[in-house]
């Protein structure tokens, strides 16, 4: 198991289960339910311990797929179209590739 699986299998979780937190937190509200409230809650805590993992695995996945042969193809692609742009319009998203 390498970076890039690890980081692959853990990030969805905190996608998934943020929405799952809301919904139980809307049902303990509206049922007035201490428990709902603190299964929220709790999951809220292992979410952000899980988002944790997902952000210490980021580098070691980039590490195994930066020589990739389409990654490359990709960041010159990108690299290309930087040329042509001025500094600040720079897509930010684009700068982990």
């Amino acid at each position: 198991m390498n970076g890039a699986y690890v980081h692959l299998a853990l990030n969805h979780i905190p996608v998934v289960a943020v929405p799952v937190g809301v919904l139980l937190l809307l049902a303990g509200l509206v049922r007035k339910s201490r428990e709902l409230t603190q299964a929220a809650m709790v999951l809220w805590v292992l979410v952000a311990l899980i988002s944790i993992a997902v952000l210490k695995s980021g580098g070691p996945a980039a590490h195994v797929i930066k020589d990739l042969p389409a990654l490359s193809a990709r960041r010159s692609m990108i690299t290309r179209k930087r040329a042509k742009m001025p500094f600040g319009e720079w897509p930010h998203w684009e700068d982990s590739v």
